[in-house]
């Protein structure tokens, strides 16, 4: 199983956030360059011609590819921690509206817990 790692060095610290997907990567890479788009002509729909054109000395985004070994272990992690999101999100469905979220926190949260991918179709099959 791929994964891609998306770093980012800019004025809040680094970060590295892990896809399984390269569409998904190249998606947050270009969101993070369309962020603060301080240009006048549209930002690329590349996020490395983006990065280039922005020729930001002080920020920096990369990305990384690696293969993860996806032993019968670390298979059944994954489908334990996607079967314990999927309880945990149908407990805040059940809550929804009992708590203010005039801030949209909770709401936010489910988003991005839905989002959360399910397993590649190759996982598994041996």
């Amino acid at each position: 199983m791929k994964t891609w790692i998306v770093i980012t060095d800019d004025s809040n610290g680094i970060r590295a956030r892990p896809f399984t997907t390269e569409a998904a990567a190249d998606a947050a890479a270009l969101a993070w360059c369309k962020e603060d788009w301080p240009l006048q002509q549209p930002c690329p729909d590349n996020w490395r011609d983006a990065f280039k054109a922005l020729r930001d000395f002080d920020d920096a985004i990369w990305m990384e590819e690696h293969e993860i070994d996806t032993s019968p272990t670390v298979e059944e992690l994954l489908k334990s921690a996607q079967a314990q999101l999927a309880d945990l999100l149908h407990q805040v469905y059940q809550m929804q509206g009992i708590f203010n979220d005039d801030e949209v926190s909770i709401q936010k949260a489910v988003e991005a817990a839905e989002a959360w991918p399910d397993l590649p179709e190759s996982a598994g099959d041996d």
